[in-house]
């Protein structure tokens, strides 16, 4: 129990550090670039609205990506893997922390962006329907970060397991055969998925003064969250094998 909760504070410490770098920036960049806009044409609320969404877009991919790299070097990384942890256990809190880092940035940046809509509360048709919305989306946008960080992690031990089994002039080879089939295999997947949310709502678009939009909205994004989990519930069985039997650890 004591070594679980040793290396649950220290991933924690270094998802805590990456978020906060990232928030940083991204209040920093906002704050700056709303000063430059007021001095120059004046306070436009539109302005401010569109600068804290477009940077939270971009800090969003910035955390998510380095969450990512940083979840994959646990992996072979000899500093966890060699701790007295179980695999499983390394595995959740891993995967976990890398889930509250981001989280936390989302709470920050929603709350930024929060602020810069308040001028807008007055167009919103149904404020419910609204929080529901936000909700859902919320649920959403975090079933696909944790599906996207466990199925990375699952094409980066495939790999690993392959370069296990085979000898080094053989293993570059197979491995990039490997990679390009799995970018294929994203590119079909996303072309799917957008062809499934064109199907279950045609007619939807971002407006918050829709509210039949916004309410057809919600349980779709309830449900597509649902299945992301349930898929990378069962990924995460074969990450935490591969982990357990074939996955060696490299100096960290």
């Amino acid at each position: 129990m004591e070594n679980k909760v040793h290396v649950l504070r220290q991933l924690l410490r270094q998802r805590w550090r990456l978020a906060n770098w990232v928030v940083l920036v991204y209040l920093a960049a906002v704050v700056i670039t709303c000063v430059w806009i007021t001095i120059v044409d004046g306070f436009i609320k539109e302005a401010v609205l569109g600068v804290t969404m477009g940077y939270g877009f971009f800090a969003g991919c910035a955390l998510f990506i380095l969450l990512a790299i940083d979840q994959e070097h646990v992996w072979v990384g000899s500093r966890y893997r060699l701790a007295p942890v179980a695999d499983t256990k390394l595995y959740i809190l891993n995967v976990l922390t890398s889930f509250l880092g981001f989280l936390y940035g989302a709470i920050i940046g929603t709350a930024v962006m929060g602020i810069s809509a308040i001028p807008y509360l007055n167009r919103v048709f149904s404020l419910p329907h609204t929080v529901m919305f936000v909700v859902s989306g919320g649920f959403l946008l975090m079933s696909v970060c944790l599906y996207s960080w466990i199925f990375i992690s699952m094409v980066h031990l495939v790999g690993a397991t392959i370069s296990a089994f085979l000898p080094p002039m053989r293993q570059k080879i197979v491995t990039f055969v490997f990679y390009v089939l799995v970018i294929i295999l994203v590119i079909v997947v996303l072309n799917g998925f957008e062809n499934g949310i064109e199907e279950i709502l045609p007619n939807y678009t971002l407006s918050f003064s829709h509210v039949n939009a916004i309410k057809d909205a919600v349980p779709a994004f309830f449900a597509g969250g649902a299945i992301l989990l349930l898929q990378a519930s069962l990924y995460s069985v074969v990450n935490v094998l591969m982990l357990h039997n074939w996955v060696e650890t490299k100096q960290a």
